[in-house]
């Protein structure tokens, strides 16, 4: 219920699925997810739609839960042109498969 505190980055997973609570200034006011800090994610009712560490780890970098650093590979859907992109102000540029970007 909770997914829009995951899209805005103020939440975000472990690999193992815990929930990690943003200590940004940005989520002021929104101590309530606190509570939830380090619990295990319901898992879900069909095998295949649990999360992934791959996109866990790259999300967790995109929402500034990880440090991002120069070589990482990272999936961004809807980025497929080749051009030099922003980020949540990180400068992303696109390049070699269709499914993965070079942040620099």
């Amino acid at each position: 219920q909770c997914h829009w505190g995951f899209d805005s980055g103020w939440l975000s997973l472990t690999d193992d699925a815990r929930i990690i609570v943003s200590n940004d200034d940005a989520a002021d006011g929104y101590e309530y997810f606190q509570q939830f800090s380090n619990d295990p994610i319901e898992p879900p009712r069909v095998n295949d739609l649990e999360p992934l560490p791959r996109f866990t780890q790259i999300h967790r970098k995109l929402s500034g839960f990880d440090p991002i650093n120069t070589g990482d590979q990272l999936t961004i859907g809807g980025l497929r042109s080749g051009k030099v992109r922003l980020i949540d102000g990180r400068q992303v540029i696109v390049e070699g498969s269709t499914d993965k970007a070079l942040v620099v």
